[in-house]
């Protein structure tokens, strides 16, 4: 430590922001007190950890991932009793990936996600949800850090239930493995106040990000994201037009008045 130069503790966060996470880790090997400097929160601030087998994780990993205040993560292979125990170790995660591939779980590991009061962002690559309330095979994957994500659709209770779970959810990526045997309800995007039956005023997470993933044409109708007034950034990536079908791209954005960015991702262009 008496050959380190005398520079205040904001100093070396600041030159530890340009090191790699490789380099991070090397740097905290050398001495407690430049250990203590790296695991500031700042320096951790977007950064995504893995996570299987929590079983293996000693306390002090996990005293490291409370000190960077980390609020991402990627999960694979976790069981329900395995995410129990992360809601008491990481209670303040805004970001869950689900990495399971081809792993099957049932609706009550979603409930779990409601134990997650400041979840922000929901991602699932290759896992499959199979429970007979589905019906159908859930797959979907994160867009936005993670890589674009498919996903054959929930039926709409089961996905109004977790949209009114998550009110804190800001950025959705949504999209289709194959096409659906019918085409998708009006408000598929918009769950109603179950303390209102039969009003129509959407009382789902005010999202501001909204990713539609490999959408065959005309599965949404033109009032699908009527009640997503608070959107801000809206990414079609369409999988295929169907020849002399009317585009909905023109309706869906009437309602968006907040809307700053619009990508299309046209296979036809």
């Amino acid at each position: 430590m008496e050959e380190l130069p005398q520079l205040p503790p904001e100093v070396w966060v600041y030159v530890f922001s340009f090191l790699s996470t490789e380099e991070k880790h090397a740097v905290r090997t050398c001495c407690r007190y430049l250990r203590n400097l790296v695991d500031h929160p700042s320096l951790w601030r977007d950064y995504t950890v893995m996570l299987s087998d929590l079983r293996r994780y000693t306390y002090g990993f996990w005293e490291t991932l409370q000190k960077r205040n980390l609020t991402r993560v990627a999960v694979r292979h976790l069981r329900r009793k395995e995410w129990r125990r992360l809601v008491i170790l990481l209670p303040t995660l805004t970001a869950i990936v689900f990495m399971d591939g081809g792993r099957f779980y049932k609706q009550k590991y979603l409930d779990i996600l409601t134990r997650f009061p400041n979840l922000r962002d929901l991602g699932v690559r290759n896992a499959a949800w199979n429970e007979p309330m589905l019906g159908r095979q859930l797959t979907q994957q994160h867009g936005e850090m993670y890589g674009l994500d498919t996903v054959r659709p929930v039926p709409r209770s089961v996905f109004h239930n977790l949209l009114l779970s998550l009110k804190k959810l800001k950025h959705l990526s949504w999209g289709m493995k194959g096409e659906p045997l019918e085409l998708l309800p009006d408000d598929y995007f918009s769950p109603a106040d179950p303390n209102q039956p039969g009003a129509a005023r959407y009382d789902g997470p005010a999202l501001t990000s909204l990713e539609l993933v490999d959408y065959p044409e005309n599965i949404l109708s033109g009032n699908a994201l009527t009640s997503l007034t608070s959107l801000r950034s809206l990414t079609v990536h369409y999988k295929y037009a169907r020849e002399g079908k009317e585009r909905r791209l023109g309706s869906w954005l009437e309602p968006l008045h907040q809307l700053e960015t619009l990508t299309i991702i046209d296979p036809e262009v």
